[in-house]
């Protein structure tokens, strides 16, 4: 069973299934927990900030130990700002000029996120690709239309729902989503739900990706 999009009269559900386990997320009760965390909107703010403000490789440097910090990746990180900046920033036009993820642009982006880390993975000479979590993270952050965020928590829904627990099974669960037939109805839903939660925080200032409505909807909170 894919997931499922169900439309309520003031809310919509997510719902899933597989080998005899059913979950259902509600949509609003989880973006009101992840944006009443000041902390959680804090590091969206910093680091949204500090890509898009990268334009050389010092600065890029700094995104990257950001996110590390932020992620609290700093006890055996992948990679550090100082050793990756000078890699990533050969490939930033290419990565900008990727598209918004759609059902027609799912599986380029997909793809490109595979080239991307095998690339990266040989300059940086490792033994074994770069985690699948914490890239999908920092490219989301450089180009946060086109990739989606996956992790630990992410990845437990996808599991229950039938979906390989990787980034190209993400994309099959978003393909499912974008060929709901209401969709369109519930991303508009979901966008402006965001938009009234976060009025409050800076961060309203900026945009924010249908990629990461998705995460804050599949990020559960231990409360």
């Amino acid at each position: 069973m894919s997931v499922k999009i169900i439309r309520q009269p003031t809310n919509y559900l997510l719902t899933g299934a597989s080998r005899g386990l059913l979950l259902t997320v509600d949509c609003c009760e989880q973006l009101s927990r992840y944006n009443r965390s000041n902390k959680l909107l804090n590091v969206d703010l910093n680091l949204l900030n500090a890509f898009t403000a990268a334009n050389n490789i010092q600065s890029l440097a700094h995104a990257i130990d950001t996110l590390i910090q932020s992620y609290r990746l700093h006890r055996k990180p992948p990679f550090n700002g100082d050793e990756f900046a000078p890699i990533l920033f050969q490939h930033l036009e290419e990565i900008h000029g990727l598209p918004e993820a759609t059902i027609q642009t799912v599986d380029q982006i997909a793809n490109s996120f595979q080239e991307l880390r095998q690339h990266f993975s040989e300059q940086m000479n490792r033994d074994l690709l770069l985690p699948n979590v914490t890239l999908s993270k920092l490219l989301h952050f450089v180009q946060p239309i086109s990739f989606w965020i996956l992790d630990s928590r992410v990845k437990t829904v996808m599991d229950i729902w039938g979906y390989a627990t990787t980034f190209v099974g993400f994309g099959e669960m978003l393909r499912d989503l974008f060929s709901a037939p209401d969709f369109g109805d519930f991303r508009t839903f979901v966008e402006n739900r965001n938009a009234e939660l976060v009025a409050e925080h800076p961060i309203h200032t900026l945009p924010c990706s249908f990629l990461k409505l998705v995460d804050k909807i599949l990020w559960f909170t231990k409360d």
